[in-house]
């Protein structure tokens, strides 16, 4: 089950993400962490730019109101 933990006004979740995948999805779970896979490569941004788009749309939420805490 993913770990989903408040933090201030909103959640923190772990999510891998793999790149330069054939279509955008959410493919599993890897432990507590959410697998997503998005078209995007990994440069300047665009991978980053993919999954707030991504979670934007399926979670109904502004674009705006996503943000990526910290990437490896």
């Amino acid at each position: 089950m993913i770990r989903i933990q408040p933090s201030g006004d909103g959640v923190t979740f772990a999510v891998k993400v793999h790149p330069r995948a054939r279509r955008e999805r959410i493919s599993g779970m890897l432990g507590n962490v959410l697998k997503l896979e998005i078209t995007a490569p990994p440069l300047e941004g665009r991978a980053n730019d993919a999954c707030i788009d991504f979670f934007s749309d399926f979670l109904k939420v502004p674009r705006s109101s996503i943000t990526i805490a910290a990437g490896l």
